[in-house]
């Protein structure tokens, strides 16, 4: 498992580096998840749980490592990521390879497409949800082969982004 995490501070350009590097055959592209981070955070604090009392605890009392505990939390995390990214695949193109086509004809944006090819492998994943950047450490943990990339945007601009935010693509709340 080598996914890629996109990080960095909200309208700093996570969407649009994911959207451009997801149109790699071999990477997955997904919109931004928030339960990862989440899961791993919690499985930490878990594994804390499950050994903070010595010969008395269950993890802690056969000297269970945390490395192979956080294995196991990315190989179900992995398993996820891939079970939603074919749903969302049949949910886009329906049984593609039965039609005998690579894309979703009815895509308004034929350039950008979750999968182009029925023989586009996908076995690597990219996150680029902006809250992750807080969790760096413990998905990195949970992931050693993971490659993050920091995306940095001047901060005035990013203030400025999110200022007008409420008006992209929907009416102001306040």
């Amino acid at each position: 498992m080598d996914p890629i995490f996109i990080i960095g501070a909200p309208r700093s350009g996570t969407s649009v580096t994911n959207w451009a590097i997801g149109q790699h055959p071999n990477i997955q592209v997904m919109p931004e998840t928030a339960w990862i981070a989440a899961y791993v955070t919690g499985a930490i604090s878990s594994f804390r749980k499950g050994s903070e009392r010595g010969k008395f605890s269950h993890l802690s009392n056969v000297k269970f490592p945390i490395e192979n505990y956080l294995r196991h939390i990315a190989a179900s995390i992995d398993g996820i990521v891939h079970e939603a990214y074919e749903m969302r695949r049949q949910r886009l193109y329906g049984d593609y390879r039965s039609k005998g086509i690579g894309i979703n004809p009815e895509n308004p944006n034929p350039g950008y497409q979750v999968r182009r090819s029925p023989d586009d492998p996908k076995r690597r994943w990219i996150d680029a949800t902006p809250l992750n950047t807080q969790f760096t450490w413990a998905l990195a943990q949970a992931f050693p082969n993971a490659r993050f990339i920091h995306n940095l945007r001047d901060p005035v601009s990013v203030a400025l982004s999110l200022e007008h935010f409420d008006r992209v693509g929907a009416e102001a709340k306040s």
